[in-house]
C-alpha cells in the first residue's frame, strides 16, 4: 500500500488545498495578507481542534509535529484501517501550514507568548530608587524552572491599592514562569543608618513565605509565623464572599516592614497565579470572559501622524505648565492643574498625552491656553480655603469622612468672549503617582479618581449642574411674563396665588422647622415649629436666594410642560416615525446664553486643532 495516498488532494477539497497552499509560501505575501493568513489559520486550528486548552491554565496546546507520520505509521502496522479521512488529510495540512510556514511560525509565537503569559507574580515597592549610594531594586532567583521577566502587570490587579491611591511606588517586577506550580523567590537588600519603614506590593498565591536577614547574622523566617499582622491579602471585588478577605482567596498582597539599623536581605517565595486578561503590546491571541472562545485580534495601524517635536504647554500669560517632555510644573501641582495637563505622554487621555497623539504642525514649540495663572492661583487657593474650613467643621461634628468624600470645583469665564480663565479642583492627586496606578485607579475606584477634573468631568451627586442652571429657567420666564401663571410665578407663590396647591411641598420654603434645643450641623437660622400649617409667600428674588427646586421645577412646567406632554403622547401614539422636537423656551433660553457651544481652551493653536474642554480634540480639514 502506498503510503502518499493518505495526504493526497481529493478533488472535493481542492479549493481548501489551494488555500493552505498559499500558507505555505507566505514568506513572499505583502505584510497586510500576512496578517490575514495569520488570523485564518489561527481559526482553522481551534475549528478542528488541533489546538487544545489545558485544565485549570487556559494555555494552548499544541498539535504534534509528527501527527502524520504516526497516522502513516499505524495504517503501515495494521492495514485493515481505513484510510484517512478528508477531515484527517486536512488535520495532516493544517499541522504542515503550522510548522513549515511563516504565518504558522507566527502563530506559534504568540501560543508560546500566551502560554508564558497566562502565569504572573509581580513585586513593587515604595523605597527610593536610592537611600545614599545604594539601589534599591528586586531581583529574581530560580528557585525551580524557568521564567522570563516583562515590566508589564495587568491592569485587572489595580484593586490592590484598595480604594487609595498610594504614590511613591516603583515599577513593577513581573516574571512569567513556564510552569504553573513554579516558586519564584524575589529578593532585595535594604541599607539604612537609621529605623525604616516601607510597603512590598505582591502579586501571587499562598503560600507567601518571608526570610530577613540582618548582613552577618542567621537568617530569620518572620513569615508564616503566629500574630503576624502586617502581611495583609487583599481581594478582588469580584470575590464574593461573607467572609473577610483571607489569603486562600488573596491574589495579592501588602506586606508592611519595619527594618532596625542595618543592611539587610528580604527574600519572599510565592507561586504564580493566572493573569486574568493578558494586553500586552503584540499580543494578537485573546480570549473572550464569557465565552471562553479563542479569537485573534488584528492590530490595525494609527492613520495619524504621531508627533515626537518637543512642545510646552504655557498659560496665557507666559506661565509653563510643563516642560518640553509634558512633566507638570510646581505650577501645576499646586494649583489644581494636574488633571487637565496630565503627567505626559503616559496619561493619555489628558491634555499633554493627546497633543502628543495629534497632528500638530512641525514650527510648533508651544501651546497657549486661555487660561490666567493669577486668575488660577486665586481660584484654587479660595477652593482649598473654603474645603478646609468645610474639614475643620466636618471634624468637629464628628462627620470626619465627609472631609475625604468632599468633590469640588471653580470654573472662571470671560463674561464676553466665554474664554476659560480658571479652572479649580479639588481633590488633587497626590504627587509621584506611577502611571499604572492612575490606569488602574480609574478602572476600579473611578468616583473617586483624583485625575477627574470636577469641572466638566465629575458630573454626579458630588457636583451635578442642577442649582447653576436654576437662572437659566428665571430667566426663560422673564421672557414670557405675558403668560398669565408663568407671571404669577414669578411675581409672588403664596396660599393667596391662584397657583396654591394644598398638596405643594413648598410650606416652608426656607427649611423645615428647628426646635431650640436642637443640635444642627450646619449655621441655620432658627424656625419655630407650628401646630397649624404657616401661611408662606414666595417670590422670585426669596426662590433664588434659597435656591428653591420646588419653585424652579414648577415654573420650568409651566413653561414648557404642556409641550412635553404633547410630544410625548404623540411619540407614544406615532411610532412609525419621530416626531419634529418643539421649541421649549427652556431650551431657547440656553442656548442663547451659550449653552452646548464650543469653548476652546487654546484659542492661539493652528485653526485645524481646537482642544475642547472635556479633553476630547476636533480635527477639521
Amino acid at each position: 500500500m502506498n503510503a502518499g495516498k493518505y495526504c493526497i488532494p481529493y478533488f472535493i477539497i481542492i479549493g481548501f488545498m489551494i488555500r493552505l497552499i498559499t500558507l505555505q509560501h507566505a514568506d513572499f505575501l505583502p505584510p497586510s495578507e500576512v496578517k490575514q493568513e495569520d488570523e485564518l489559520l489561527f481559526h482553522q486550528l481551534i475549528q478542528s481542534k488541533l489546538l487544545e486548552t489545558t485544565k485549570n491554565t487556559d494555555r494552548l496546546k499544541l498539535p504534534r509535529k509528527d501527527y502524520e507520520l504516526i497516522e502513516k505509521a499505524r495504517r503501515a502496522q495494521n492495514p485493515d484501517l481505513p484510510d484517512l479521512t478528508q477531515n484527517e488529510i486536512a488535520r495532516c495540512e493544517l499541522i504542515h501550514a503550522l510548522y513549515y510556514s511563516a504565518p504558522g511560525r507566527f502563530v506559534i509565537n504568540q501560543i508560546q507568548q500566551w502560554n508564558q503569559r497566562r502565569q504572573l507574580a509581580g513585586i513593587r515597592d515604595n523605597r527610593p530608587q536610592k537611600i545614599g549610594d545604594f539601589k534599591n531594586e528586586w531581583q529574581i532567583m530560580n528557585t525551580s524552572g524557568t521564567f522570563q521577566t516583562i515590566p508589564f502587570m495587568s491592569e485587572q490587579f489595580g484593586y490592590i491599592n484598595h480604594g487609595e491611591l498610594r504614590s511613591d511606588f516603583s515599577n513593577w517586577l513581573v516574571v512569567h514562569p513556564f510552569k504553573h506550580d513554579d516558586f519564584l523567590r524575589f529578593q532585595t537588600q535594604v541599607h539604612v543608618n537609621r529605623d525604616y519603614h516601607f510597603t512590598v506590593q505582591l502579586i501571587g498565591s499562598e503560600p507567601v513565605k518571608i526570610t530577613e536577614t540582618l548582613i552577618g547574622s542567621a537568617p530569620v523566617q518572620i513569615y508564616p509565623a503566629k500574630n503576624v499582622s502586617w502581611l495583609k491579602p487583599i481581594c478582588s471585588p469580584h470575590v464574593s464572599t461573607k467572609n473577610k478577605c483571607n489569603k486562600q482567596l488573596a491574589r495579592a498582597f501588602e506586606i508592611h516592614f519595619s527594618l532596625k539599623k542595618g543592611r539587610h536581605q528580604i527574600n519572599i517565595e510565592t507561586q504564580g497565579i493566572q493573569n486574568p486578561h493578558i494586553t500586552e503590546p503584540g499580543m494578537h491571541i485573546q480570549r473572550d470572559d464569557k465565552t471562553l472562545a479563542f479569537n485573534w485580534s488584528s492590530m490595525n495601524r494609527r492613520t495619524f501622524i504621531k508627533t515626537d517635536a518637543p512642545f510646552i504647554i504655557r498659560t496665557a500669560d507666559g506661565v509653563a505648565l510643563t516642560d518640553s517632555h509634558g512633566n507638570p510644573t510646581p505650577f501645576t501641582l499646586e494649583n489644581g492643574l494636574i488633571p487637565l495637563i496630565g503627567i505626559g505622554k503616559k496619561t493619555p487621555f489628558a491634555l499633554y498625552g493627546l497633543l502628543a497623539r495629534s497632528q500638530i504642525p512641525l514650527q510648533t514649540n508651544e501651546i497657549i491656553l486661555s487660561i490666567n495663572s493669577h486668575i488660577q492661583a486665586i481660584a484654587q487657593q479660595t477652593l482649598r480655603h473654603h474645603i478646609n474650613q468645610m474639614c475643620m467643621r466636618d471634624k468637629k461634628y464628628g462627620k470626619k469622612k465627609y472631609c475625604k468624600q468632599r468633590k469640588a470645583s471653580v470654573v472662571i469665564l470671560n463674561a464676553k468672549t466665554g474664554a476659560i480663565l480658571a479652572a479649580a479642583n479639588h481633590p488633587l492627586p497626590p504627587k509621584n503617582i506611577h502611571p499604572w496606578d492612575l490606569l488602574t485607579f480609574d478602572r476600579f475606584f473611578s468616583k473617586n479618581n483624583p485625575m477627574t477634573l470636577q469641572a466638566w468631568q465629575g458630573i454626579g451627586s458630588h457636583s451635578a449642574p442642577g442649582s447653576s442652571f436654576k437662572p437659566v429657567v428665571v430667566m426663560a420666564a422673564l421672557d414670557m411674563q405675558s403668560y398669565k401663571n408663568v407671571n404669577h410665578m414669578v411675581q409672588e407663590l403664596s396660599n393667596a396665588s391662584p397657583l396654591h396647591d394644598k398638596a405643594s411641598s413648598i410650606k416652608d420654603f426656607y427649611q423645615s422647622c428647628i426646635s431650640k434645643n436642637s443640635k444642627t450641623y450646619w449655621k441655620t437660622k432658627i424656625f419655630p415649629c407650628f401646630t397649624k400649617p404657616k401661611n408662606y409667600s414666595l417670590t422670585m428674588t426669596d426662590a433664588i436666594m434659597f435656591s428653591n427646586n420646588e419653585w424652579h421645577k414648577r415654573l420650568a412646567v409651566l413653561m414648557d410642560g404642556e409641550k412635553a406632554f404633547s410630544y410625548d403622547s404623540e411619540s407614544l401614539h406615532n411610532t412609525s416615525q419621530f416626531s419634529d422636537l418643539p421649541e421649549f423656551n427652556l431650551c431657547r433660553m440656553a442656548k442663547r446664553l451659550g449653552f452646548g457651544s464650543f469653548i476652546d481652551l487654546a484659542p492661539h493653536l493652528d485653526h485645524t486643532i481646537r482642544i475642547r474642554p472635556d479633553g476630547n480634540k476636533n480635527i477639521e480639514g
